[in-house]
């Protein structure tokens, strides 16, 4: 199982993967944990723990849509940067660049990566002032 596969083991007996039901993600201890970020009619996210997705550290973010996961947002965890006094629009291009290197070590070739399950990105979204990589899900 890798994130090749659309799959990310967020231990706990929770693995993100094409089809996870927003029920599924709840019932497991890791939903149990996670934060609730918004919640507008049917669409839902939430925020897990930081977790380590083959060998990077991660908050990942969940958004659900008709109780479906859609999206896995992947935002990198640095140690040496744990408030937003570290931003500045060049750490963030420098996080881009870190993720590009990342995926491209991890899925073994360069963008774009676009898969059955769904797609695969590095994102740089400068009006949010974030970066993160992203898995996009489509509806099986």
């Amino acid at each position: 199982m890798t994130i090749l596969d659309g799959k990310v083991d967020m231990g706990g007996g929770l693995v993100i993967e094409p089809g996870l039901t927003e029920a599924k993600f709840l019932s497991s201890p890791v939903g149990m944990a996670a934060t609730v970020f918004v919640k507008n009619g049917v669409h839902h996210s939430y925020k897990l723990q930081n977790t380590d997705v083959q060998g990077k550290h991660f908050l990942p973010l969940l958004y659900f849509s008709d109780n479906v996961l859609t999206e896995a947002h992947l935002h990198s965890v640095a140690a040496n940067e744990k408030n937003w006094t570290a931003y500045s629009s060049q750490t963030e291009a420098a996080h881009k660049l870190d993720n590009d290197s990342w995926l491209q070590k991890t899925l073994g070739a360069a963008p774009p990566y676009a898969f059955s399950w769904g797609s695969i990105e590095s994102v740089l979204d400068q009006k949010g002032g974030m970066t993160f990589v992203l898995l996009r899900y489509l509806k099986i």
